[in-house]
């Protein structure tokens, strides 16, 4: 009985650390593909089935690298949505850059400032969108990326405590 405990609880500590597959229930054939919890990203998910793979520690965890708030969110599922939402928006962008950059002639290394309308230009870069809120004081005017390098908020100058993904629906 004590070996089956221990060999639970070290199941238990193995799943914590080193979970998450990418699974193709379509075919059986297909790997899994381990990611450790320091390197996951929403990029990492390749079809929405595979979020439901995850843990809620990884979830919480995509969730804060793209700055999405879930604080009071106690619930897998509700959690599984907001990621699910993220993978969303994030695969819509991708998508629509592609065009733009195809259309455009880029070769899809950067994406061109003029894409974007001005006022609704990350102050910061110029090249993306705003999509992101400064806490404490609530100011939009960076991109998620820029957003998290700031120390002090550069209209108001309070301190920024926490940058906040923001959607546009």
């Amino acid at each position: 009985q004590q070996q089956q405990q221990q060999q639970q609880q070290q199941q238990q500590q193995g799943s914590d650390n080193n979970m998450s597959s990418s699974v193709n229930r379509n075919n059986p054939t297909t790997t899994t593909t381990p990611v450790t919890v320091e390197k996951l990203d929403i990029s990492d998910v390749r079809d929405p089935s595979d979020i439901n793979n995850l843990t809620a520690k990884q979830l919480k965890i995509i969730l804060t690298r793209n700055c999405v708030d879930y604080k009071g969110v106690f619930e897998k599922e509700v959690l599984r949505e907001k990621v699910l939402q993220l993978w969303i928006d994030c695969n819509e962008k991708r998508c629509s850059n592609r065009n733009s950059n195809q259309n455009s002639g880029n070769d899809g290394s950067q994406q061109n400032s003029d894409d974007i309308d001005e006022s609704l230009a990350c102050k910061i870069c110029m090249e993306r969108e705003i999509n992101c809120v400064l806490l404490e004081c609530g100011h939009m005017l960076t991109c998620v990326t820029c957003g998290r390098k700031l120390a002090e908020c550069p209209i108001c100058r309070q301190n920024v405590s926490r940058c906040v993904r923001t959607f546009r629906g």
